[in-house]
Protein backbone atom coordinates (compact mmCIF):
# COMPACT_ATOMS: atom_id res chain seq x y z
CA UNK A 1 0.00 0.00 0.00
CA UNK A 2 1.33 3.44 -0.97
CA UNK A 3 1.23 5.87 1.92
CA UNK A 4 0.70 9.60 1.56
CA UNK A 5 3.05 12.02 3.33
CA UNK A 6 2.38 15.76 3.53
CA UNK A 7 5.36 18.00 4.32
CA UNK A 8 5.19 21.73 5.04
CA UNK A 9 8.20 23.96 4.45
CA UNK A 10 9.37 21.42 1.89
CA UNK A 11 11.49 23.60 -0.36
CA UNK A 12 14.76 23.34 1.56
CA UNK A 13 16.65 21.84 4.51
CA UNK A 14 14.80 19.36 6.70
CA UNK A 15 11.55 19.59 4.76
CA UNK A 16 13.20 18.88 1.42
CA UNK A 17 15.14 15.96 2.89
CA UNK A 18 11.94 14.50 4.36
CA UNK A 19 10.49 14.59 0.83
CA UNK A 20 13.52 12.77 -0.58
CA UNK A 21 13.40 10.17 2.19
CA UNK A 22 9.76 9.25 1.75
CA UNK A 23 9.96 9.27 -2.03
CA UNK A 24 12.76 6.71 -1.79
CA UNK A 25 10.45 4.63 0.42
CA UNK A 26 7.85 4.67 -2.37
CA UNK A 27 5.41 7.02 -0.68
CA UNK A 28 3.27 9.60 -2.39
CA UNK A 29 4.54 12.97 -1.19
CA UNK A 30 2.66 16.25 -1.08
CA UNK A 31 5.26 19.01 -0.78
CA UNK A 32 4.10 22.46 0.30
CA UNK A 33 5.85 25.80 0.51
CA UNK A 34 5.03 29.47 0.10
CA UNK A 35 6.58 29.83 -3.37
CA UNK A 36 6.58 26.51 -5.24
CA UNK A 37 7.43 28.24 -8.55
CA UNK A 38 10.84 29.11 -7.08
CA UNK A 39 11.47 25.67 -5.52
CA UNK A 40 13.96 24.38 -8.09
CA UNK A 41 15.03 21.30 -6.10
CA UNK A 42 11.42 20.23 -5.59
CA UNK A 43 10.77 20.54 -9.32
CA UNK A 44 13.82 18.38 -9.99
CA UNK A 45 12.52 15.78 -7.52
CA UNK A 46 9.13 15.88 -9.18
CA UNK A 47 10.68 15.20 -12.58
CA UNK A 48 12.73 12.32 -11.17
CA UNK A 49 9.83 10.72 -9.26
CA UNK A 50 7.10 11.04 -11.86
CA UNK A 51 3.62 10.82 -10.40
CA UNK A 52 4.89 10.47 -6.82
CA UNK A 53 5.49 14.09 -5.84
CA UNK A 54 3.04 16.96 -6.11
CA UNK A 55 3.88 20.59 -5.31
CA UNK A 56 1.42 22.87 -3.55
CA UNK A 57 1.39 26.52 -2.56
CA UNK A 58 0.79 26.95 1.17
CA UNK A 59 1.37 29.73 3.67
CA UNK A 60 0.41 28.36 7.10
CA UNK A 61 0.04 31.93 8.39
CA UNK A 62 -2.74 32.62 5.89
CA UNK A 63 -6.28 31.37 6.48
CA UNK A 64 -7.07 31.83 2.78
CA UNK A 65 -4.03 29.81 1.75
CA UNK A 66 -4.93 26.98 4.14
CA UNK A 67 -8.51 26.91 2.87
CA UNK A 68 -7.37 26.88 -0.77
CA UNK A 69 -5.06 23.97 -0.05
CA UNK A 70 -7.75 22.05 1.83
CA UNK A 71 -10.17 22.46 -1.06
CA UNK A 72 -7.53 21.25 -3.51
CA UNK A 73 -6.79 18.26 -1.28
CA UNK A 74 -10.51 17.49 -1.15
CA UNK A 75 -11.12 14.16 0.65
CA UNK A 76 -7.72 12.61 -0.03
CA UNK A 77 -6.45 10.52 2.93
CA UNK A 78 -3.26 11.75 4.59
CA UNK A 79 -1.30 9.05 6.39
CA UNK A 80 1.48 11.25 7.78
CA UNK A 81 1.54 15.02 8.25
CA UNK A 82 4.93 16.60 8.98
CA UNK A 83 4.58 20.17 10.23
CA UNK A 84 8.08 21.36 9.45
CA UNK A 85 7.62 24.98 8.33
CA UNK A 86 9.18 27.43 10.76
CA UNK A 87 11.27 30.58 11.09
CA UNK A 88 13.99 31.79 13.45
CA UNK A 89 12.90 35.47 13.36
CA UNK A 90 14.46 37.98 15.76
CA UNK A 91 17.66 36.73 17.39
CA UNK A 92 19.12 37.69 20.74
CA UNK A 93 17.67 37.83 24.24
CA UNK A 94 14.86 40.00 25.48
CA UNK A 95 17.16 42.39 27.37
CA UNK A 96 18.97 43.08 24.09
CA UNK A 97 15.77 44.68 22.83
CA UNK A 98 16.01 47.53 25.34
CA UNK A 99 18.82 49.25 23.43
CA UNK A 100 16.87 48.89 20.19
CA UNK A 101 13.64 50.22 21.67
CA UNK A 102 15.14 53.45 23.01
CA UNK A 103 11.69 54.87 23.75
CA UNK A 104 10.70 54.39 20.11
CA UNK A 105 7.10 53.28 19.50
CA UNK A 106 8.02 52.39 15.90
CA UNK A 107 10.72 49.93 16.98
CA UNK A 108 8.40 48.56 19.69
CA UNK A 109 5.78 47.91 17.05
CA UNK A 110 8.33 46.33 14.71
CA UNK A 111 9.69 43.90 17.32
CA UNK A 112 6.18 43.05 18.48
CA UNK A 113 5.15 42.26 14.91
CA UNK A 114 8.23 40.08 14.40
CA UNK A 115 7.34 38.12 17.52
CA UNK A 116 3.72 37.72 16.40
CA UNK A 117 4.87 36.54 12.98
CA UNK A 118 7.11 33.94 14.63
CA UNK A 119 4.21 32.72 16.78
CA UNK A 120 1.92 32.53 13.76
CA UNK A 121 4.48 30.51 11.82
CA UNK A 122 5.95 28.27 14.52
CA UNK A 123 2.98 27.72 16.83
CA UNK A 124 -0.46 28.77 15.66
CA UNK A 125 -0.04 27.81 12.01
CA UNK A 126 0.91 24.15 12.59
CA UNK A 127 -1.91 23.65 15.10
CA UNK A 128 -4.60 25.26 12.94
CA UNK A 129 -3.37 23.49 9.82
CA UNK A 130 -3.56 20.15 11.62
CA UNK A 131 -7.10 20.91 12.78
CA UNK A 132 -8.16 21.75 9.23
CA UNK A 133 -6.75 18.44 7.97
CA UNK A 134 -8.37 16.23 10.62
CA UNK A 135 -10.91 14.70 8.17
CA UNK A 136 -8.05 13.73 5.84
CA UNK A 137 -5.96 12.32 8.68
CA UNK A 138 -8.89 10.26 9.95
CA UNK A 139 -9.16 8.67 6.51
CA UNK A 140 -5.45 7.76 6.53
CA UNK A 141 -4.06 4.38 7.53
CA UNK A 142 -1.22 5.74 9.71
CA UNK A 143 -2.94 8.73 11.37
CA UNK A 144 0.35 10.34 12.43
CA UNK A 145 1.14 14.02 12.89
CA UNK A 146 4.69 15.25 13.49
CA UNK A 147 5.49 18.67 14.89
CA UNK A 148 9.12 19.57 14.23
CA UNK A 149 9.90 21.36 17.49
CA UNK A 150 13.24 22.07 19.14
CA UNK A 151 15.19 21.37 22.29
CA UNK A 152 15.43 25.15 22.48
CA UNK A 153 11.77 25.16 23.50
CA UNK A 154 12.54 23.08 26.58
CA UNK A 155 12.31 25.21 29.72
CA UNK A 156 14.22 22.54 31.64
CA UNK A 157 17.05 22.48 29.10
CA UNK A 158 17.26 26.26 28.96
CA UNK A 159 17.65 26.45 32.73
CA UNK A 160 20.61 24.09 32.43
CA UNK A 161 22.48 25.67 29.54
CA UNK A 162 21.70 29.33 30.55
CA UNK A 163 22.06 30.47 26.93
CA UNK A 164 20.30 33.76 26.34
CA UNK A 165 20.10 33.61 22.55
CA UNK A 166 17.03 33.37 20.32
CA UNK A 167 14.49 34.07 23.05
CA UNK A 168 11.69 34.71 20.54
CA UNK A 169 12.30 31.36 18.82
CA UNK A 170 12.51 29.57 22.17
CA UNK A 171 9.18 31.00 23.28
CA UNK A 172 7.40 29.92 20.11
CA UNK A 173 8.69 26.35 20.37
CA UNK A 174 7.74 26.16 24.07
CA UNK A 175 4.27 27.27 23.06
CA UNK A 176 4.19 24.69 20.26
CA UNK A 177 5.07 21.95 22.76
CA UNK A 178 2.27 23.03 25.09
CA UNK A 179 -0.30 23.46 22.31
CA UNK A 180 0.58 20.08 20.80
CA UNK A 181 0.14 18.45 24.19
CA UNK A 182 -3.34 19.99 24.44
CA UNK A 183 -4.14 18.76 20.93
CA UNK A 184 -2.82 15.25 21.64
CA UNK A 185 -5.14 14.93 24.63
CA UNK A 186 -8.12 16.17 22.62
CA UNK A 187 -7.42 13.79 19.71
CA UNK A 188 -7.01 10.60 21.73
CA UNK A 189 -10.56 9.42 20.90
CA UNK A 190 -9.76 9.80 17.19
CA UNK A 191 -6.64 7.61 17.57
CA UNK A 192 -4.40 10.16 15.86
CA UNK A 193 -0.81 9.83 17.03
CA UNK A 194 1.02 13.13 17.58
CA UNK A 195 4.79 13.38 17.89
CA UNK A 196 7.01 16.25 18.98
CA UNK A 197 10.50 15.89 17.51
CA UNK A 198 13.75 17.77 18.07
CA UNK A 199 15.78 17.40 14.85
CA UNK A 200 19.09 18.17 16.53
CA UNK A 201 21.31 21.11 15.74
CA UNK A 202 21.35 20.68 11.97
CA UNK A 203 23.51 22.27 9.29
CA UNK A 204 20.80 24.16 7.40
CA UNK A 205 20.17 27.81 6.56
CA UNK A 206 18.63 28.17 10.02
CA UNK A 207 21.11 26.02 11.95
CA UNK A 208 24.23 27.40 10.32
CA UNK A 209 27.44 25.74 9.18
CA UNK A 210 28.73 25.14 12.71
CA UNK A 211 25.85 22.83 13.66
CA UNK A 212 26.44 19.31 14.98
CA UNK A 213 24.89 17.08 12.31
CA UNK A 214 23.95 17.09 8.64
CA UNK A 215 20.39 17.09 7.45
CA UNK A 216 20.45 13.46 6.24
CA UNK A 217 21.41 12.21 9.71
CA UNK A 218 18.64 14.25 11.30
CA UNK A 219 15.89 13.15 8.93
CA UNK A 220 16.95 9.49 8.93
CA UNK A 221 16.77 9.50 12.72
CA UNK A 222 13.42 11.26 12.88
CA UNK A 223 11.96 8.96 10.22
CA UNK A 224 12.98 5.95 12.33
CA UNK A 225 11.29 7.47 15.39
CA UNK A 226 8.17 8.16 13.33
CA UNK A 227 8.08 4.64 11.90
CA UNK A 228 8.37 2.94 15.29
CA UNK A 229 6.15 5.30 17.29
CA UNK A 230 3.02 4.00 18.96
CA UNK A 231 0.25 5.97 20.68
CA UNK A 232 1.19 6.55 24.31
CA UNK A 233 -0.58 7.83 27.38
CA UNK A 234 1.46 11.03 27.48
CA UNK A 235 3.08 13.11 24.76
CA UNK A 236 6.85 13.52 24.99
CA UNK A 237 9.44 15.68 23.27
CA UNK A 238 11.83 13.27 21.56
CA UNK A 239 15.18 13.83 19.90
CA UNK A 240 15.99 12.55 16.40
CA UNK A 241 17.60 9.59 18.19
CA UNK A 242 14.43 8.82 20.13
CA UNK A 243 15.69 10.20 23.45
CA UNK A 244 13.21 11.88 25.78
CA UNK A 245 13.90 15.58 26.32
CA UNK A 246 12.36 17.09 29.48
CA UNK A 247 10.31 20.12 28.61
Amino acid sequence: MTHSVLVTGANRGIGLTFCKHYLEEGCRVLATCRNPDNAAELHALQAHHKGKLTLHKLDICSADSIMDFKQALNNMPVDLLINNAGIMSTRGNFVDFTDQLNNSPEVLQEITQQWLTAFNTNTIGPIMFTLMLLPNLEKGSKKKVVMVSSQMGSITHHAQDTSTSANVYRSTKSALNSATNCLAIALKPKEINLLLLHPGWVRTDMGGNQADIDVDTSVAGMAQVIATSQPSKALQLLSYRGEVIPW
